[in-house]
């Protein structure tokens, strides 16, 4: 014989997570939240909200456009000069252009002063190391971008400069290139970049250019 269940809280047949009351015959209307379900629940954790890292994803983005394309010589632009300054390189007028000897070496602090004025140095002869930045059909044959400075090792060589030359003594070089050129001041040159900013360089006119590596 089965024993009846007697009268009390039970866990309801249809939701668990509640009690009702069994009168000992029958369920009855009254429930109450289930102590044990409680005890057990875990708390769900909010939802973090990652919308700001979309939006720093997309600025990032951007920034890096920026900085990719700003600089660049944009040769579309009539303000961008490519003119020398000085005159023209030309061994029948001055022998000792092409000899290595009458180039300076010049240290950090000597190119910092000639970076404050170009002008101010228009014809100095000094040697200097970098890389070909932008070497391509915007620039022309006979022109190309370059980071340089006085470290034959590359060390802070990051000076942005315009070098002017002949397009056969440049024609063996590529955008990459570390080279040592012995260069000759020719002031300052202004240009358009693919970001349609100005920006002033310093100009020098290459006498000789050798790959460093």
């Amino acid at each position: 014989m089965t024993t009846p269940t007697p009268p009390g809280w039970y866990p309801d047949p249809q939701n668990p997570v509640i009690v009702r009351y069994w009168d000992g015959a029958k369920w009855t209307a009254n429930t109450h939240p289930s102590s044990l379900a409680a005890q057990h629940a875990v708390p769900q954790a909010p939802k973090r909200k990652y919308t700001w890292l979309w939006y720093a994803g997309v600025a990032l983005i951007l920034v890096v456009a920026a900085l990719v394309g700003t600089g660049f010589f944009d040769s579309s632009d009539s303000s961008s000069k490519l003119a020398a300054n000085y005159p023209t390189l030309d061994s029948s007028n001055d022998p000792t252009l092409f000899k290595p000897s009458s180039y300076e070496e010049i240290n950090e602090r000597d190119f910092a002063i000639i970076l404050k004025n170009p002008w101010d140095h228009v014809g100095r002869r000094v040697v200097l190391h970098g890389t070909v930045w932008q070497f391509d059909t915007a620039t022309g044959g006979d022109h190309f971008l370059a980071e340089v400075g006085t470290s034959p090792t590359g060390l802070m060589n990051n000076e942005r400069a315009f070098m002017v030359g002949k397009a056969s003594l440049l024609a063996p070089f590529i955008e990459g290139d570390e080279v040592t050129m012995h260069v000759v001041v020719d002031g300052q040159m202004t240009y358009t970049s693919t970001e349609d900013e100005e920006i002033t360089v310093p100009q020098f006119q290459v006498a000789m250019i050798e790959l460093t590596k």
